[in-house]
C-alpha cells in the first residue's frame, strides 16, 4: 500500500492554509502596515505552534497503534522499551537523587519499588504490558527544536533523524526547520519582525509544511516496518 497522509498532518495542512489565506488578505494595499505586521507576526507564532500540535497528535496516534499491536515489552519498536521503563519507573530521578545525596540505601529502595511495580512489565514479558500514551513517548520534549526531535525519534528507533529528513526533502532539513523557528525566536525576544516580507513568510510556511510532510513519511516507514500499512491507515489516518 502507498503512503497516506496522517490525520495529524491533514490538520496542520488545513491550519496552514487558513494562516496563509490571512497573510494574503493582509497584503492588500488598503490594509494598514501595522495591522499587516501584526497579522504576519501572529501567523508565525501560530504556524510554529501547529508543528508542536502535530507532534502531540501524531505521537498520540502512534502510541495507540503500537499499544494495539504489541503484548509484551520485547515487541516495542526502537528504544521504546528502555525509554518507557525509565519513564514509568522514575529511574532517571532516582539516579539523579543518588548523585545528589550519595545514598545507596535510598537508591536501592527506589529501584526495588520500580522492579516490583507496573514499570516491570516493560522488561518482563511474563507480565501484562502496562498501558502508555503518546505523552509517555514525547514527555517534555514535544517543542519542535532540533535537539528535541533528535531525542524523540531516537526513542522510537531512528538515529540521525535530520539526515533521513534531508534525504526525503532533497534539502537540508535543519535549515527547513530553522526557517520558521528562527522567526518565532526573534519575535519572542524582540517583539518585532526581522525585516522580512509577508511573501517570504508564506514561503517559509511552505518549507515548514514540507518538513512536517517528511516527518510524517518517516513515521509511516516506522509503522509499516514494525506492523503494516493497514495499521497506519487504521490508527493514524
Amino acid at each position: 500500500m502507498t503512503y497516506k497522509t496522517s490525520r495529524a498532518r491533514k490538520q496542520l495542512q488545513m491550519v496552514y492554509k487558513n494562516i496563509k489565506k490571512r497573510i494574503r488578505k493582509s497584503e492588500n494595499k488598503k490594509v494598514d502596515v501595522d495591522i499587516r505586521e501584526y497579522v504576519v507576526s501572529a501567523a508565525i507564532f501560530l504556524a510554529f505552534a501547529e508543528i508542536e500540535n502535530y507532534i502531540t497528535d501524531v505521537f498520540s496516534d502512534f502510541s495507540t497503534c503500537t499499544a494495539a499491536n504489541v503484548t509484551k515489552g520485547s515487541e516495542l519498536p526502537g528504544n521504546m522499551r528502555p525509554h518507557l521503563f525509565l519513564q514509568k519507573s522514575n529511574a532517571t530521578a532516582t539516579f539523579g537523587n543518588f548523585i545528589i545525596s550519595n545514598s545507596e540505601k535510598e537508591m536501592f529502595r527506589s529501584l526495588a519499588t520500580a522492579f516490583n511495580g507496573h514499570a516491570r512489565s516493560y522488561v518482563d514479558d511474563s507480565i501484562q504490558l502496562q498501558a502508555f500514551t503518546g505523552k509517555d513517548i514525547y514527555t517534555t520534549i514535544k517543542y519542535p527544536s532540533e535537539k528535541n526531535l533528535e531525542k524523540l525519534f531516537l526513542r522510537i528507533g531512528v538515529d540521525k533523524i535530520f539526515d533521513k529528513l534531508s534525504a526525503l526533502l532533497g534539502e537540508n532539513a535543519k535549515t527547513s526547520l530553522q526557517s520558521i523557528s528562527s522567526l518565532r525566536t526573534q519575535l519572542a525576544h524582540t517583539g518585532a519582525l526581522p525585516g522580512i516580507s509577508s511573501k517570504d513568510v508564506r514561503g517559509r510556511l511552505d518549507s515548514a509544511e514540507r518538513f512536517v510532510g517528511a516527518i510524517d513519511r518517516i513515521l509511516y516507514q516506522i509503522t509499516t516496518s514494525s506492523y503494516n500499512a493497514a495499521q497506519w491507515n487504521r490508527y493514524l489516518c
